[in-house]
């Protein structure tokens, strides 16, 4: 028979391959507690089973259900403690294998090896922003249920001022069309309009007769209404106070008449740019009772 305990002898480059689910327990954080990141140096206890197979061993196939049992002795490096180098001695037993005429699984000394094993980890960042795993602070439910509706009640306030500034945003701009209207449409100019221009023409008692000593007062006039052409007059005739009521309303109507007559037919002033009216007797515009008869 052949001597097992011979080297074995290949034929094909892959000497064997292997499969194993292994449990790991980090036995730093168990004894010492997790602070929210590793520590610089950590021991993980670690064992497994799975399935062996030989490529070509003493001419032929070797398949194997495998244990193993070790631990990792692990330096975390970085700031971040990303990277993690270790080395892991352990024990590898053969429990069962199709050249063996064993019944059942066996840990047996002379089915196993020692081996050690050197090797570098990088854990990628997760979810919650970390290489590593992270403390969840606990929170009460009542606090998650009062902050979710604070926040709904913000979103609602949101939601409303949003409508709020489309109201005004629509407002604005009807007020600005509005005042692009009125800048498009032409510029009101208010004529000059003049009440009480001097001098003031006199009149005769009892008369309403322009006197030609007082023709040059109504020229005046004329030609401030020619210089000012969308200016308007009202003519105010009076009467002094001798007379009747009734007969001084006539002849200070007819005195304004007299004056607005001229205006038109001898210095074609438009009648529509004057008024006459008459304001019945009067002593209050002159001191000298027969000035009034203007």
């Amino acid at each position: 028979a052949r001597n097992r305990n011979l080297p074995f002898t290949h034929k094909t480059l892959v000497r064997g391959a292997s499969g194993k689910f292994i449990g790991t327990i980090n036995a730093t954080n168990l004894f010492l507690g997790y602070k929210g990141e590793p520590r610089k140096f950590e021991i993980i206890p670690l064992a497994g089973i799975g399935a062996y197979h030989s490529f070509n061993l003493h001419n032929g196939n070797l398949n194997a259900l495998t244990a193993n049992a070790g631990v990792d002795f692990a330096f975390n490096l970085g700031a971040n403690k990303a990277w993690q180098v270790y080395v892991e001695p352990s024990m590898n037993w053969f429990l069962h294998d199709n050249k063996s005429a064993c019944n059942g699984c066996q840990f047996d000394v002379n089915k196993s090896a020692f081996q050690v094993k050197v090797g570098v980890n990088y854990k990628f960042k997760g979810s919650n922003n970390s290489h590593n795993f992270t403390i969840v602070t606990p929170r009460d439910q009542n606090e998650i249920d009062g902050l979710n509706g604070q926040i709904n009640n913000l979103r609602n306030d949101l939601n409303s001022k949003d409508s709020e500034l489309a109201a005004k945003d629509k407002q604005i701009k009807d007020l600005q069309n509005a005042l692009n209207e009125c800048q498009k449409a032409p510029k009101y100019v208010k004529p000059a309009t003049a009440t009480n221009l001097q001098p003031t023409v006199l009149f005769t008692v009892g008369k309403s007769k322009v006197e030609r000593s007082q023709m040059p007062n109504i020229e005046m006039i004329a030609q401030y209404m020619k210089n000012h052409p969308n200016a308007k007059v009202e003519i105010k005739g009076y009467a002094s106070p001798e007379g009747s009521k009734e007969l001084n309303q006539k002849l200070s109507e007819a005195r304004a008449n007299a004056v607005k007559n001229i205006l038109v037919k001898t210095y074609k002033i438009s009648a529509n740019r004057l008024q006459a009216k008459g304001m019945g007797a009067t002593d209050k515009l002159f001191k000298q009772v027969e000035f009034n008869r203007v």
